[in-house]
C-alpha cells in the first residue's frame, strides 16, 4: 500500500503542477486543458476523492514505510492546491466585478452565498428550472436540417419576460458540437430571470466549408428579427454570445453586421446586434500573434477552411475578428482563461485592446488567473456562478435601462 499511496501523490502532485503551470505545446495542450478544466473547476470533489483515498490506503498500511511518507506529503501538497483552487476561484468575483465596473460603469454584486446545496458542489451539470419552457428545434433556415435548428427557451410566465434576446453559438472547433450541449447555467439562468435565450446549431466542417458557419449565424439572427416578436421578444435588442468557436463566430457576428460576403441571398436583410458576450473565444485564425501552437492552422487548413493560410491569407483574414475591429462594434464583454491551453490568452487580450482602441462603444475584458479553457460550463464551478451572475446583472444595468 505503500506504494500505491506514493503513486498516489506522485500523480496528484503533477496534476497540481499541470493546473498552474499546464503544457502550451502540441502534443500535451489537450490533455493539460482535461486535467486543468475539471480540477479547477471542481476542486470540492477532487478533495473529497483525495481525502477519501488516502484514508483507506493509510488505514491499510501506507505509512508502513517511508516511502509512502513521501507519498503522503506529496498528496497533503496536492489537497493544498486544490483549497489553493477554491480561493482563486472565489476571487473571480472581484477581478469580473472590477472591470465590469471599469469598463461599463456597472456595479455587480457577485459575492453573494451559492444557491442550492452544497452537495452540489461536488458535481456540474444543471437540470432546467421549472419556472423555464423550451420550444424546440424550430427551423430557422426553411430547409428541414437538423444543423438548421434552434431551441428557444422563455420564462414560462410572460410577464416576466423582458423582451431582450440571447443568442448563443456553440462551440467545438467548428467540427462537434450541438445547441443542447453548452452554455446550459447561462442561459437556464438567463431564461429564469426574463431573457428569451435562442441556441442554434450550425453546420459543421468536414461537410461544411467556411463560410457555411457564419452564414448560418447570420441566418439565425435573420429569423430572429422576422420571428421573435410572436414569442414576447424585441427584435430590435439581440445579444450575441457563444464560447471557444461560438466565441469566434459570436465576435465575428457582432462585428460583421450587414456584411453581404456572409449573407449570400440575403444581403438586405437587417443582422445589427447590440452586444456580445464571448468566452474564450479565437479571435485570429491566422495567429498573427504567434499565441497558437499551430494545432488549430492544421485544423483549420484540413477541415474548415480547407485552404492553406499561405495560399489565401484574405480568406483567413476576413474570417478573423481580430482584423474586423471597428468604430461601431456594439459593447463586448469578453471572458478569458488565463492558463486557456486551446486559445491562449495572449490572443484575447491582443484582440481586446485593438477593439477597445477603436471602437466607440465600451470594451470589458476579463482574464481569470489559473483558468482553463470551458470554465463556465460546470454549473457548480466557482468561476461558472459568477461569470454567469455578471452576465446577467451586466445585461440587466445596460440593456433594461429605461
Amino acid at each position: 500500500m505503500q506504494y500505491l499511496l506514493f503513486a498516489f501523490g506522485v500523480l496528484g502532485a503533477l496534476v497540481a503542477l499541470t493546473t498552474f503551470f499546464p503544457s502550451h505545446s502540441a502534443a500535451l495542450s489537450a490533455l493539460a486543458f482535461v486535467v486543468g478544466w475539471t480540477v479547477c473547476e471542481l476542486p470540492f470533489f477532487f478533495i473529497f476523492l483525495a481525502v477519501i483515498s488516502t484514508s483507506v490506503l493509510i488505514f491499510f498500511g501506507g505509512l508502513s514505510s517511508p516511502i509512502g511518507y513521501i507519498g503522503f506529503a506529496l498528496e497533503c501538497l496536492y489537497i493544498l492546491s486544490l483549497v489553493a483552487h477554491i480561493i482563486i476561484g472565489k476571487r473571480s468575483a472581484e477581478i469580473i466585478s472590477a472591470e465590469i465596473k471599469h469598463a461599463f460603469n456597472v456595479e455587480t454584486h457577485l459575492k453573494d452565498g451559492l444557491p442550492g446545496s452544497w452537495l452540489g458542489l461536488f458535481f456540474g451539470f444543471p437540470t432546467l428550472p421549472k419556472e423555464v419552457e423550451v420550444v424546440r428545434n424550430i427551423d430557422y433556415a426553411g430547409d428541414g436540417i437538423y444543423r438548421h435548428l434552434a431551441d428557444v427557451y422563455q420564462h414560462k410566465d410572460i410577464s416576466r419576460r423582458n423582451g431582450v434576446v440571447v443568442l448563443y453559438i456553440h462551440g467545438g472547433a467548428w467540427v462537434i458540437g450541438d445547441k443542447k450541449q453548452q452554455a446550459r447555467p447561462m442561459i437556464y439562468t438567463l431564461a429564469k430571470n426574463g431573457y428569451t435565450c435562442v441556441e442554434i446549431n450550425y453546420r459543421l466542417s468536414p461537410k461544411a466549408t467556411w463560410p457555411d458557419h457564419i452564414v448560418d449565424v447570420k441566418r439565425a439572427i435573420v429569423w430572429i428579427k422576422e420571428n421573435i416578436e410572436r414569442f414576447g421578444a424585441n427584435p430590435e435588442k439581440i445579444i450575441i454570445s457563444g464560447g471557444s468557436a461560438g466565441g469566434h463566430l459570436a465576435s465575428l457576428a457582432a462585428l460583421s453586421i450587414n456584411d453581404p460576403q456572409f449573407q449570400p441571398d440575403f444581403e438586405d436583410k437587417d443582422t445589427t446586434l447590440i452586444g456580445a458576450v464571448t468566452f474564450y473565444g479565437v479571435m485570429d485564425l491566422t495567429n498573427s500573434t504567434n499565441a497558437q501552437n499551430g494545432q488549430l492552422q492544421k485544423i483549420l487548413e484540413k477541415r474548415v477552411l480547407k485552404n492553406k493560410l499561405n495560399e489565401n491569407r484574405q480568406l483567413w483574414e476576413n474570417a478573423s475578428p481580430m482584423f474586423k475591429v471597428r468604430k461601431d462594434a456594439p459593447p463586448f464583454l469578453i471572458f478569458q482563461g488565463a492558463t486557456d491551453t486551446l486559445v491562449p490568452s495572449k490572443e484575447a487580450k491582443i484582440f481586446a485592446e485593438k477593439l477597445k482602441a477603436t471602437s466607440s462603444n465600451p470594451v470589458g475584458y476579463i482574464e481569470l488567473p489559473y483558468t482553463q479553457h470551458g470554465f463556465e460550463v460546470l454549473w457548480w464551478s466557482l468561476r461558472t456562478r459568477r461569470s454567469v451572475k455578471a452576465v446577467n446583472e451586466w445585461l440587466d444595468a445596460t440593456y433594461l435601462r429605461s
